[in-house]
């Protein structure tokens, strides 16, 4: 009976093109012992992408009802894990602000997440941890937070102090989001150039509730799972 698994990498993306939303990365790597203990084998995807290469979709932290891209190709040989090419939908404001959250994470120096949702089709005999065959099903990148992989979230956090939370935030607000975005990135900056009324609490503007943004992290959060 196959399982279905959820596999992150935090890796350097290989290209990334601006004009085109194009972005090259590793989807998976192999002959690594992953968070799941498991070890992906050099030919794990070769079946899986030969069958179902205009199948697998690109989603948004695993949410099939975020699909923000498709795959131009996948690469199962490459020495290195999964390669993949993905075409970001720039059409769209899911498509459009995904694109831009790998572009700051690459711009400021962080690696980007990547991460696939597969069926473990086949394990080794000998040592269960190896998986030889998997039936990909997507690859999504990832913007929330994820257990010792970087996302825009674990970026953020980053941030040794309010100035430098400050200047990344206004980073990606001077990227071209959608208008919904730019409309959550202005709050987050109006509540971090206010004084806290309370621990962890932000004083509300005349434009904003407490409801709206009731802790910088919570604000963050917003940010990152945007539809």
């Amino acid at each position: 009976m196959s399982e279905f698994v959820r596999k992150s990498v935090s890796t350097q993306l290989t290209e990334l093109d601006d004009l085109k939303g194009y972005v090259e990365g590793y989807a998976n790597t192999y002959n690594e012992k992953d968070s799941h203990g498991d070890i992906s084998s050099p030919s794990s995807f070769i079946k899986t992408v030969t069958e179902r290469a205009k199948i697998v979709k690109v989603y948004l932290n695993h949410d099939d009802n975020l699909l923000v891209g498709v795959p131009t190709h996948m690469d199962a040989t490459n020495p290195i894990g999964l390669k993949t090419g993905t075409q970001f939908n720039m059409s769209t404001p899911v498509g459009k602000n995904a694109f831009l959250d790998v572009k700051f994470l690459v711009d400021n120096g962080f690696e980007a997440g990547m991460s696939i949702g597969a069926w473990v089709m086949k394990r080794n005999g000998k040592n269960k941890a190896i998986v030889e065959e998997y039936r990909l099903k997507e690859y999504s990148f990832l913007t929330k937070e994820q257990s010792n992989r970087t996302s825009l979230v674990t970026a953020l956090k980053s941030a040794d102090s309010p100035d430098e939370l400050m200047s990344l935030v206004t980073k990606l607000y001077n990227l071209p989001y959608s208008d919904e975005r730019l409309r959550q990135l202005e709050i987050i900056l109006k509540s971090l150039d206010e004084k806290p009324s309370g621990e962890g609490v932000i004083t509300p503007t005349d434009e904003t509730t407490l409801a709206d943004k009731p802790t910088v992290n919570k604000s963050i959060f917003q940010i990152i799972t945007l539809k």
